[in-house]
């Protein structure tokens, strides 16, 4: 990892590369903020669903996460000179930082809307609507979430210098694996009120199962 922090110093001026918090809605065009840890977004204009990163339609890119995640270049036999070799490295950067970097906002968007959700729960006990029993589920899987997060933000920087191999597939597969499961459970959390509360941790549990997968078999001494 003190490789990758040091190269993102080294590369700051890709922060110009990096669409930030706007982007266009992919089929009428307005332009979309967002709030929200979760990358799949709805158009408030049209209704259009869409994936923040890729800006693939959501509708087939559930299925598809594995495309969305992994990296694919040029083969090295079409990387002819020392200028295509650089850009090609450049978007190899690019690709896995312009991950990680989102993850990482997400991460701080989703302490805001965990924040929310305590006082969400706060204003429901007050007002004798259960008690904290009843609805720390939704703490649990915002406290999830985040531990899943995190997970998956640290998994671009280890794929950026991950050798070509076939176990590599099998990472960005786990990997892909985990995502579109931690952006389900995200979406659920910050549609909470037309989310039960069954659905809610049973996504939980899948997600933690994802990543407790990706750990054991990539980061056994990680602290899980």
């Amino acid at each position: 990892m003190r490789n990758w922090f040091k190269k993102c110093r080294d590369d700051s001026e890709t922060a110009n590369y990096i669409s930030a918090n706007t982007k266009d809605c992919p089929k009428c065009k307005v332009c979309i903020e967002k709030n929200g840890g979760c990358n799949h977004m709805s158009c408030f204009s049209c209704n259009h669903h869409f994936c923040w990163m890729c800006i693939g339609d959501w509708k087939t890119h559930e299925n598809n996460y594995y495309e969305c995640s992994k990296y694919r270049g040029q083969p090295q036999s079409q990387l002819e000179t020392i200028q295509s070799r650089a850009r090609e490295a450049l978007k190899k950067y690019l690709h896995y930082f312009e991950r990680w970097d989102n993850h990482q906002r997400s991460l701080k968007l989703e302490e805001q809307t965990r924040a929310k959700l305590l006082e969400k729960i706060e204003q429901n006990i007050n007002a004798q609507n259960g008690t904290y029993i009843d609805w720390q589920y939704l703490e649990k899987a915002a406290d999830s979430l985040a531990k899943a997060r995190y997970t998956l933000m640290y998994t671009y920087p280890y794929a950026y210098y991950q050798e070509d191999t076939v176990d590599r597939n099998l990472f960005e597969n786990i990997q892909a694996q985990l995502e579109v499961e931690i952006e389900n459970l995200s979406y659920q959390i910050e549609r909470s009120t037309t989310h039960n509360r069954g659905d809610i941790e049973n996504q939980r549990h899948i997600v933690e199962r994802r990543r407790q997968t990706l750990l054991l078999k990539y980061f056994p001494k990680s602290n899980s």
